[in-house]
């Protein structure tokens, strides 16, 4: 069981990641500030955040400074980025991306999930020391 942080306004968006979250315990943030406190409080595996939770708000920079404070904690967009949206929020550290139009798969929202999460660093390092400690 893992700690998934998500910034997420859209009832629907919400209810699909719960559906999709399975074991791991979901911590819900209300702004971005609220979403970096969740993390720098909380042992938060994975963080999910929609794109544009915040109107006027730039996603793509949110990411950025997200990535710059947290560099270990794997982030996963939802939303629909164009084209130049997706290329800067893959620039800024995001690591996924579930389009709003898969959003009611809730076993591509898993997959994406738990790839997020062989990508942290304590997966990586028991999966390096498996059978040497």
């Amino acid at each position: 069981m893992a700690f998934i942080a998500a910034l997420l306004p859209n009832e629907a968006d919400r209810s699909a990641l719960m559906h999709a979250a399975g074991e791991h315990r979901l911590l819900w943030a209300d702004s971005w500030r609220g979403l970096n406190a969740l993390v720098r409080d909380r042992p938060v595996a994975v963080v999910v955040t929609d794109l544009h939770a915040e109107p006027r708000k730039d996603g793509a920079l949110r990411v950025y400074r997200f990535a710059q404070r947290f560099p270990l904690t794997p982030l996963v967009g939802w939303g629909d980025p164009d084209g130049r949206e997706l290329f800067r929020i893959g620039k800024a550290g995001a690591r996924e991306i579930v389009l709003t139009q898969d959003a009611t798969d809730p076993a591509l929202i898993s997959e994406v999930i738990d790839a997020s999460l062989r990508s942290t660093l304590p997966h990586l390092l028991r999966e390096r020391l498996r059978g040497r400690v």
